[in-house]
């Protein structure tokens, strides 16, 4: 099976700061990362059927085919022939269009992902950030660990009774009308907001950081060397701290705080901050609270504002 000698992936939890930290860590040129995208999603297709991948390739194709037409049909037309056709002199092979081609219109198995990520001279980790790999299955993670030769997993966890209204206005901020008209039309209905804060695939799930901690403890993907879990309230309050905490964890030396001049504290593709309604708060607190007290039991101290 194809290998990457060390991976770094970040599994999540959405809307808990990962495009922040992508934004960060992608000023060093340590890293080999997707040329296109943060979310790379090659896990969550295998494992979940998930359309994200072929969405965002589907799109970068597109875009090539806009701004390169020319230089693109020879290439195209060798790539298509399997690399037999001759280029002439008047079109001669374009070594970077190729590689991109590869990416975008290649079989998605794991030579691609081994190729897409490949490691460099002067780089030291392959990384994907990918939040969705949090509700991968056992078999996800297995993959991940059997695809790489030094595998470094972070999860970083945001209060999920936060997470969960955030994730759901996030939903809403591309409908018609926007957050406003939602909490116009839904605002008042305690029952359906807690509902769409605390079930289903897309919310339930991914606040379930209990069953994605279990599933990489049946792997043995729990140790201090393998998993690293931060809390994204510490991303506003001690920034710095947590980016020298990840650069600890890969055993790597951490770059001057100058090095990611103003992005150390800068909020990325935030939700407006919207009030929730002190009685949802109230019934999500005492959803997740046996989740909570037992993930700060088994296998992490969680902040104390959690258990308020």
């Amino acid at each position: 099976m194809p290998k990457l000698e060390k991976l770094f992936i970040c599994i999540g939890a959405q809307k808990a700061g990962t495009t922040w930290l992508f934004e960060n860590l992608s000023q060093d040129p340590r890293f080999a990362k997707c040329p296109f995208v943060k979310e790379i999603h090659y896990f969550d297709y295998v494992y979940n059927n998930s359309p994200h991948i072929n969405n965002w390739r589907a799109n970068f194709f597109l875009r090539l085919c806009q701004r390169n037409p020319e230089k693109l049909k020879p290439v195209l037309s060798a790539w298509l022939a399997g690399g037999h056709h001759q280029p002439t002199k008047n079109n001669p092979p374009d070594q970077a269009l190729t590689q991109k081609l590869h990416i975008l219109l290649g079989e998605l198995n794991d030579a691609w992902y081994s190729q897409l990520l490949r490691i460099r001279k002067n780089q030291c980790y392959a990384m994907d950030i990918t939040p969705d790999y949090a509700v991968v299955s056992t078999q996800g993670f297995a993959h991940m660990k059997a695809i790489s030769g030094q595998l470094k997993i972070l999860f970083i966890l945001r209060d999920p009774t936060e997470r969960a209204w955030s994730g759901l206005l996030q939903g809403k901020k591309n409908k018609p009308g926007g957050i406003e008209a939602f909490l116009a039309d839904k605002g008042g209905n305690i029952d359906y907001l807690f509902k769409q804060c605390s079930s289903g695939a897309d919310v339930g799930a991914r606040n379930n950081y209990l069953m994605t901690l279990e599933k990489l403890a049946s792997l043995g993907l729990t140790g201090k060397q393998q998993l690293l879990v931060k809390f994204y309230e510490d991303i506003a309050t001690i920034p710095e701290q947590f980016i020298t905490d990840i650069y600890a964890f890969l055993d790597m030396p951490c770059p001057p705080m100058s090095h990611f001049s103003d992005t150390l504290t800068t909020r990325i593709y935030a939700t407006p901050k919207t009030a929730m309604p002190a009685e949802l708060k109230a019934k999500l607190r005492d959803h997740y609270a046996g989740m909570i007290n037992e993930i700060n039991g088994r296998f992490v101290q969680v902040p104390a504002s959690w258990l308020n």
